[in-house]
């Protein structure tokens, strides 16, 4: 088992103290994919027009493994393009 800490960036900074055991970098890369969904999920506002939500796994040496960056950025409305048929 390895202890992985998951860093929130959104652009306020909230470093992982704790940080899980997991028994390895796959289960740390689920475990970041389904705390990231539930934050965005039950948190939608933390997600503003332009900028960049993070967050970065890093290992008890403090090496970055993982990172999930997610984006949203409104569009101006324009014509429908045509898809082909």
């Amino acid at each position: 088992m390895s202890r992985y800490y998951f860093d929130l960036r959104d652009p306020k900074e909230f470093l992982d103290q704790i940080g899980q055991e997991l028994p390895d970098l796959t289960a740390a890369r689920r475990e970041v994919v389904r705390l990231s969904g539930e934050i965005l999920r039950e948190m939608p506002e933390r997600l503003r027009d332009g900028e960049r939500w993070t967050m970065t796994v890093h290992d008890a040496a403090e090496r970055d493994r993982i990172t999930v960056e997610v984006t949203i950025r409104e569009e101006a409305a324009l014509p429908t393009r045509k898809r082909p048929a």
